[in-house]
């Protein structure tokens, strides 16, 4: 439903097949409980980073085209 949205899976089955499955279909942690508090305040600073990023790389290639755009027509 919100292909942005990141994710961050806890769970209390430490399985390393659902935490490989969980990376790979796009989660950005897998926290088994019970969780220490300071893993799970770790994990959402470096997802909040992670979005922070994709959203300045977002904006980056958005001026990058418009001004591919303006210098095209000067020519």
């Amino acid at each position: 439903m919100h292909p942005n949205m990141l994710v961050i899976i806890v769970t209390a089955y430490p399985e390393i097949d659902l935490a490989v499955e969980a990376i790979r279909l796009g989660a950005c942690d897998f926290i088994i409980k019970p969780a220490d508090l300071e893993l799970v305040v770790l994990s959402v600073k470096k997802a909040l980073e992670k979005k922070r990023l994709e959203e300045e790389l977002e904006v980056y290639h958005k001026n990058l085209e418009k001004l591919v755009e303006e210098r095209t027509a000067r020519l």
